[in-house]
């Protein structure tokens, strides 16, 4: 089991969102799930989240960028990485 990224239903909106799976968030091989734009981490197990890899060249080069910073960040530190897009996202709304 590891820690990655992958494209996954929201529970809130039903869109498809790149999102980081945190092994061993909320204990031995329980996965903590975050979505871009949100500071929460839901349960895995809590529910019924479906995944689908990149369809494009686009959402590809997304996750690979996504990829790219959590490991300049070290995969050990991905809470600061997340809350590092988070804020540059939300910067970047205003």
């Amino acid at each position: 089991m590891s820690t990655f990224i992958t494209y996954t239903k929201a529970p809130k909106d039903k869109k498809y969102r790149p999102a980081i799976w945190i092994d061993d968030y909320f204990g031995h091989h329980r996965y903590g799930v975050r979505f871009e734009k949100e500071t929460e981490t839901l349960l895995a197990d809590a529910y019924k989240f479906k995944i689908r890899p990149p369809r494009n060249v686009t959402e590809k080069a997304r996750i690979d960028d996504l990829f790219a910073q959590m490991c300049k960040h070290g995969l050990g530190n991905w809470e600061k990485f997340w809350s590092s897009i988070y804020l540059k996202i939300v910067s970047s709304e205003i």
